[in-house]
């Protein structure tokens, strides 16, 4: 799933709902919003795309810094077995 043509969605898993924020461009203003009371932030790259990688070093890392400053990051590469 490519960072910016996820949805907005919710799951419930062990419990516990987990919100899933859309990269989307236009979505930049509302992004935020489901930022308070996160407790630890996945960002998910693909392994094969730079393009994927590139948007979470220049735009969310910066972002949910600024935005949530103590709440860990945890980056995760995706696609691993399909690189050449």
């Amino acid at each position: 799933m490519a960072l910016w043509d996820t949805g907005n969605t919710a799951s419930v898993g062990a419990g516990r709902k987990k919100n899933v924020a859309s990269g989307h461009t236009d979505m930049d203003r509302l992004r935020p919003l489901v930022y308070p009371l996160t407790n630890v932030f996945l960002c998910v790259f693909s392994v094969v795309d730079p393009i994927s990688f590139e948007m979470i070093y220049t735009k969310f890392f910066p972002e949910l810094k600024m935005c949530c400053p103590n709440v860990p990051i945890i980056l995760v590469g995706s696609m691993v077995d399909l690189r050449g």
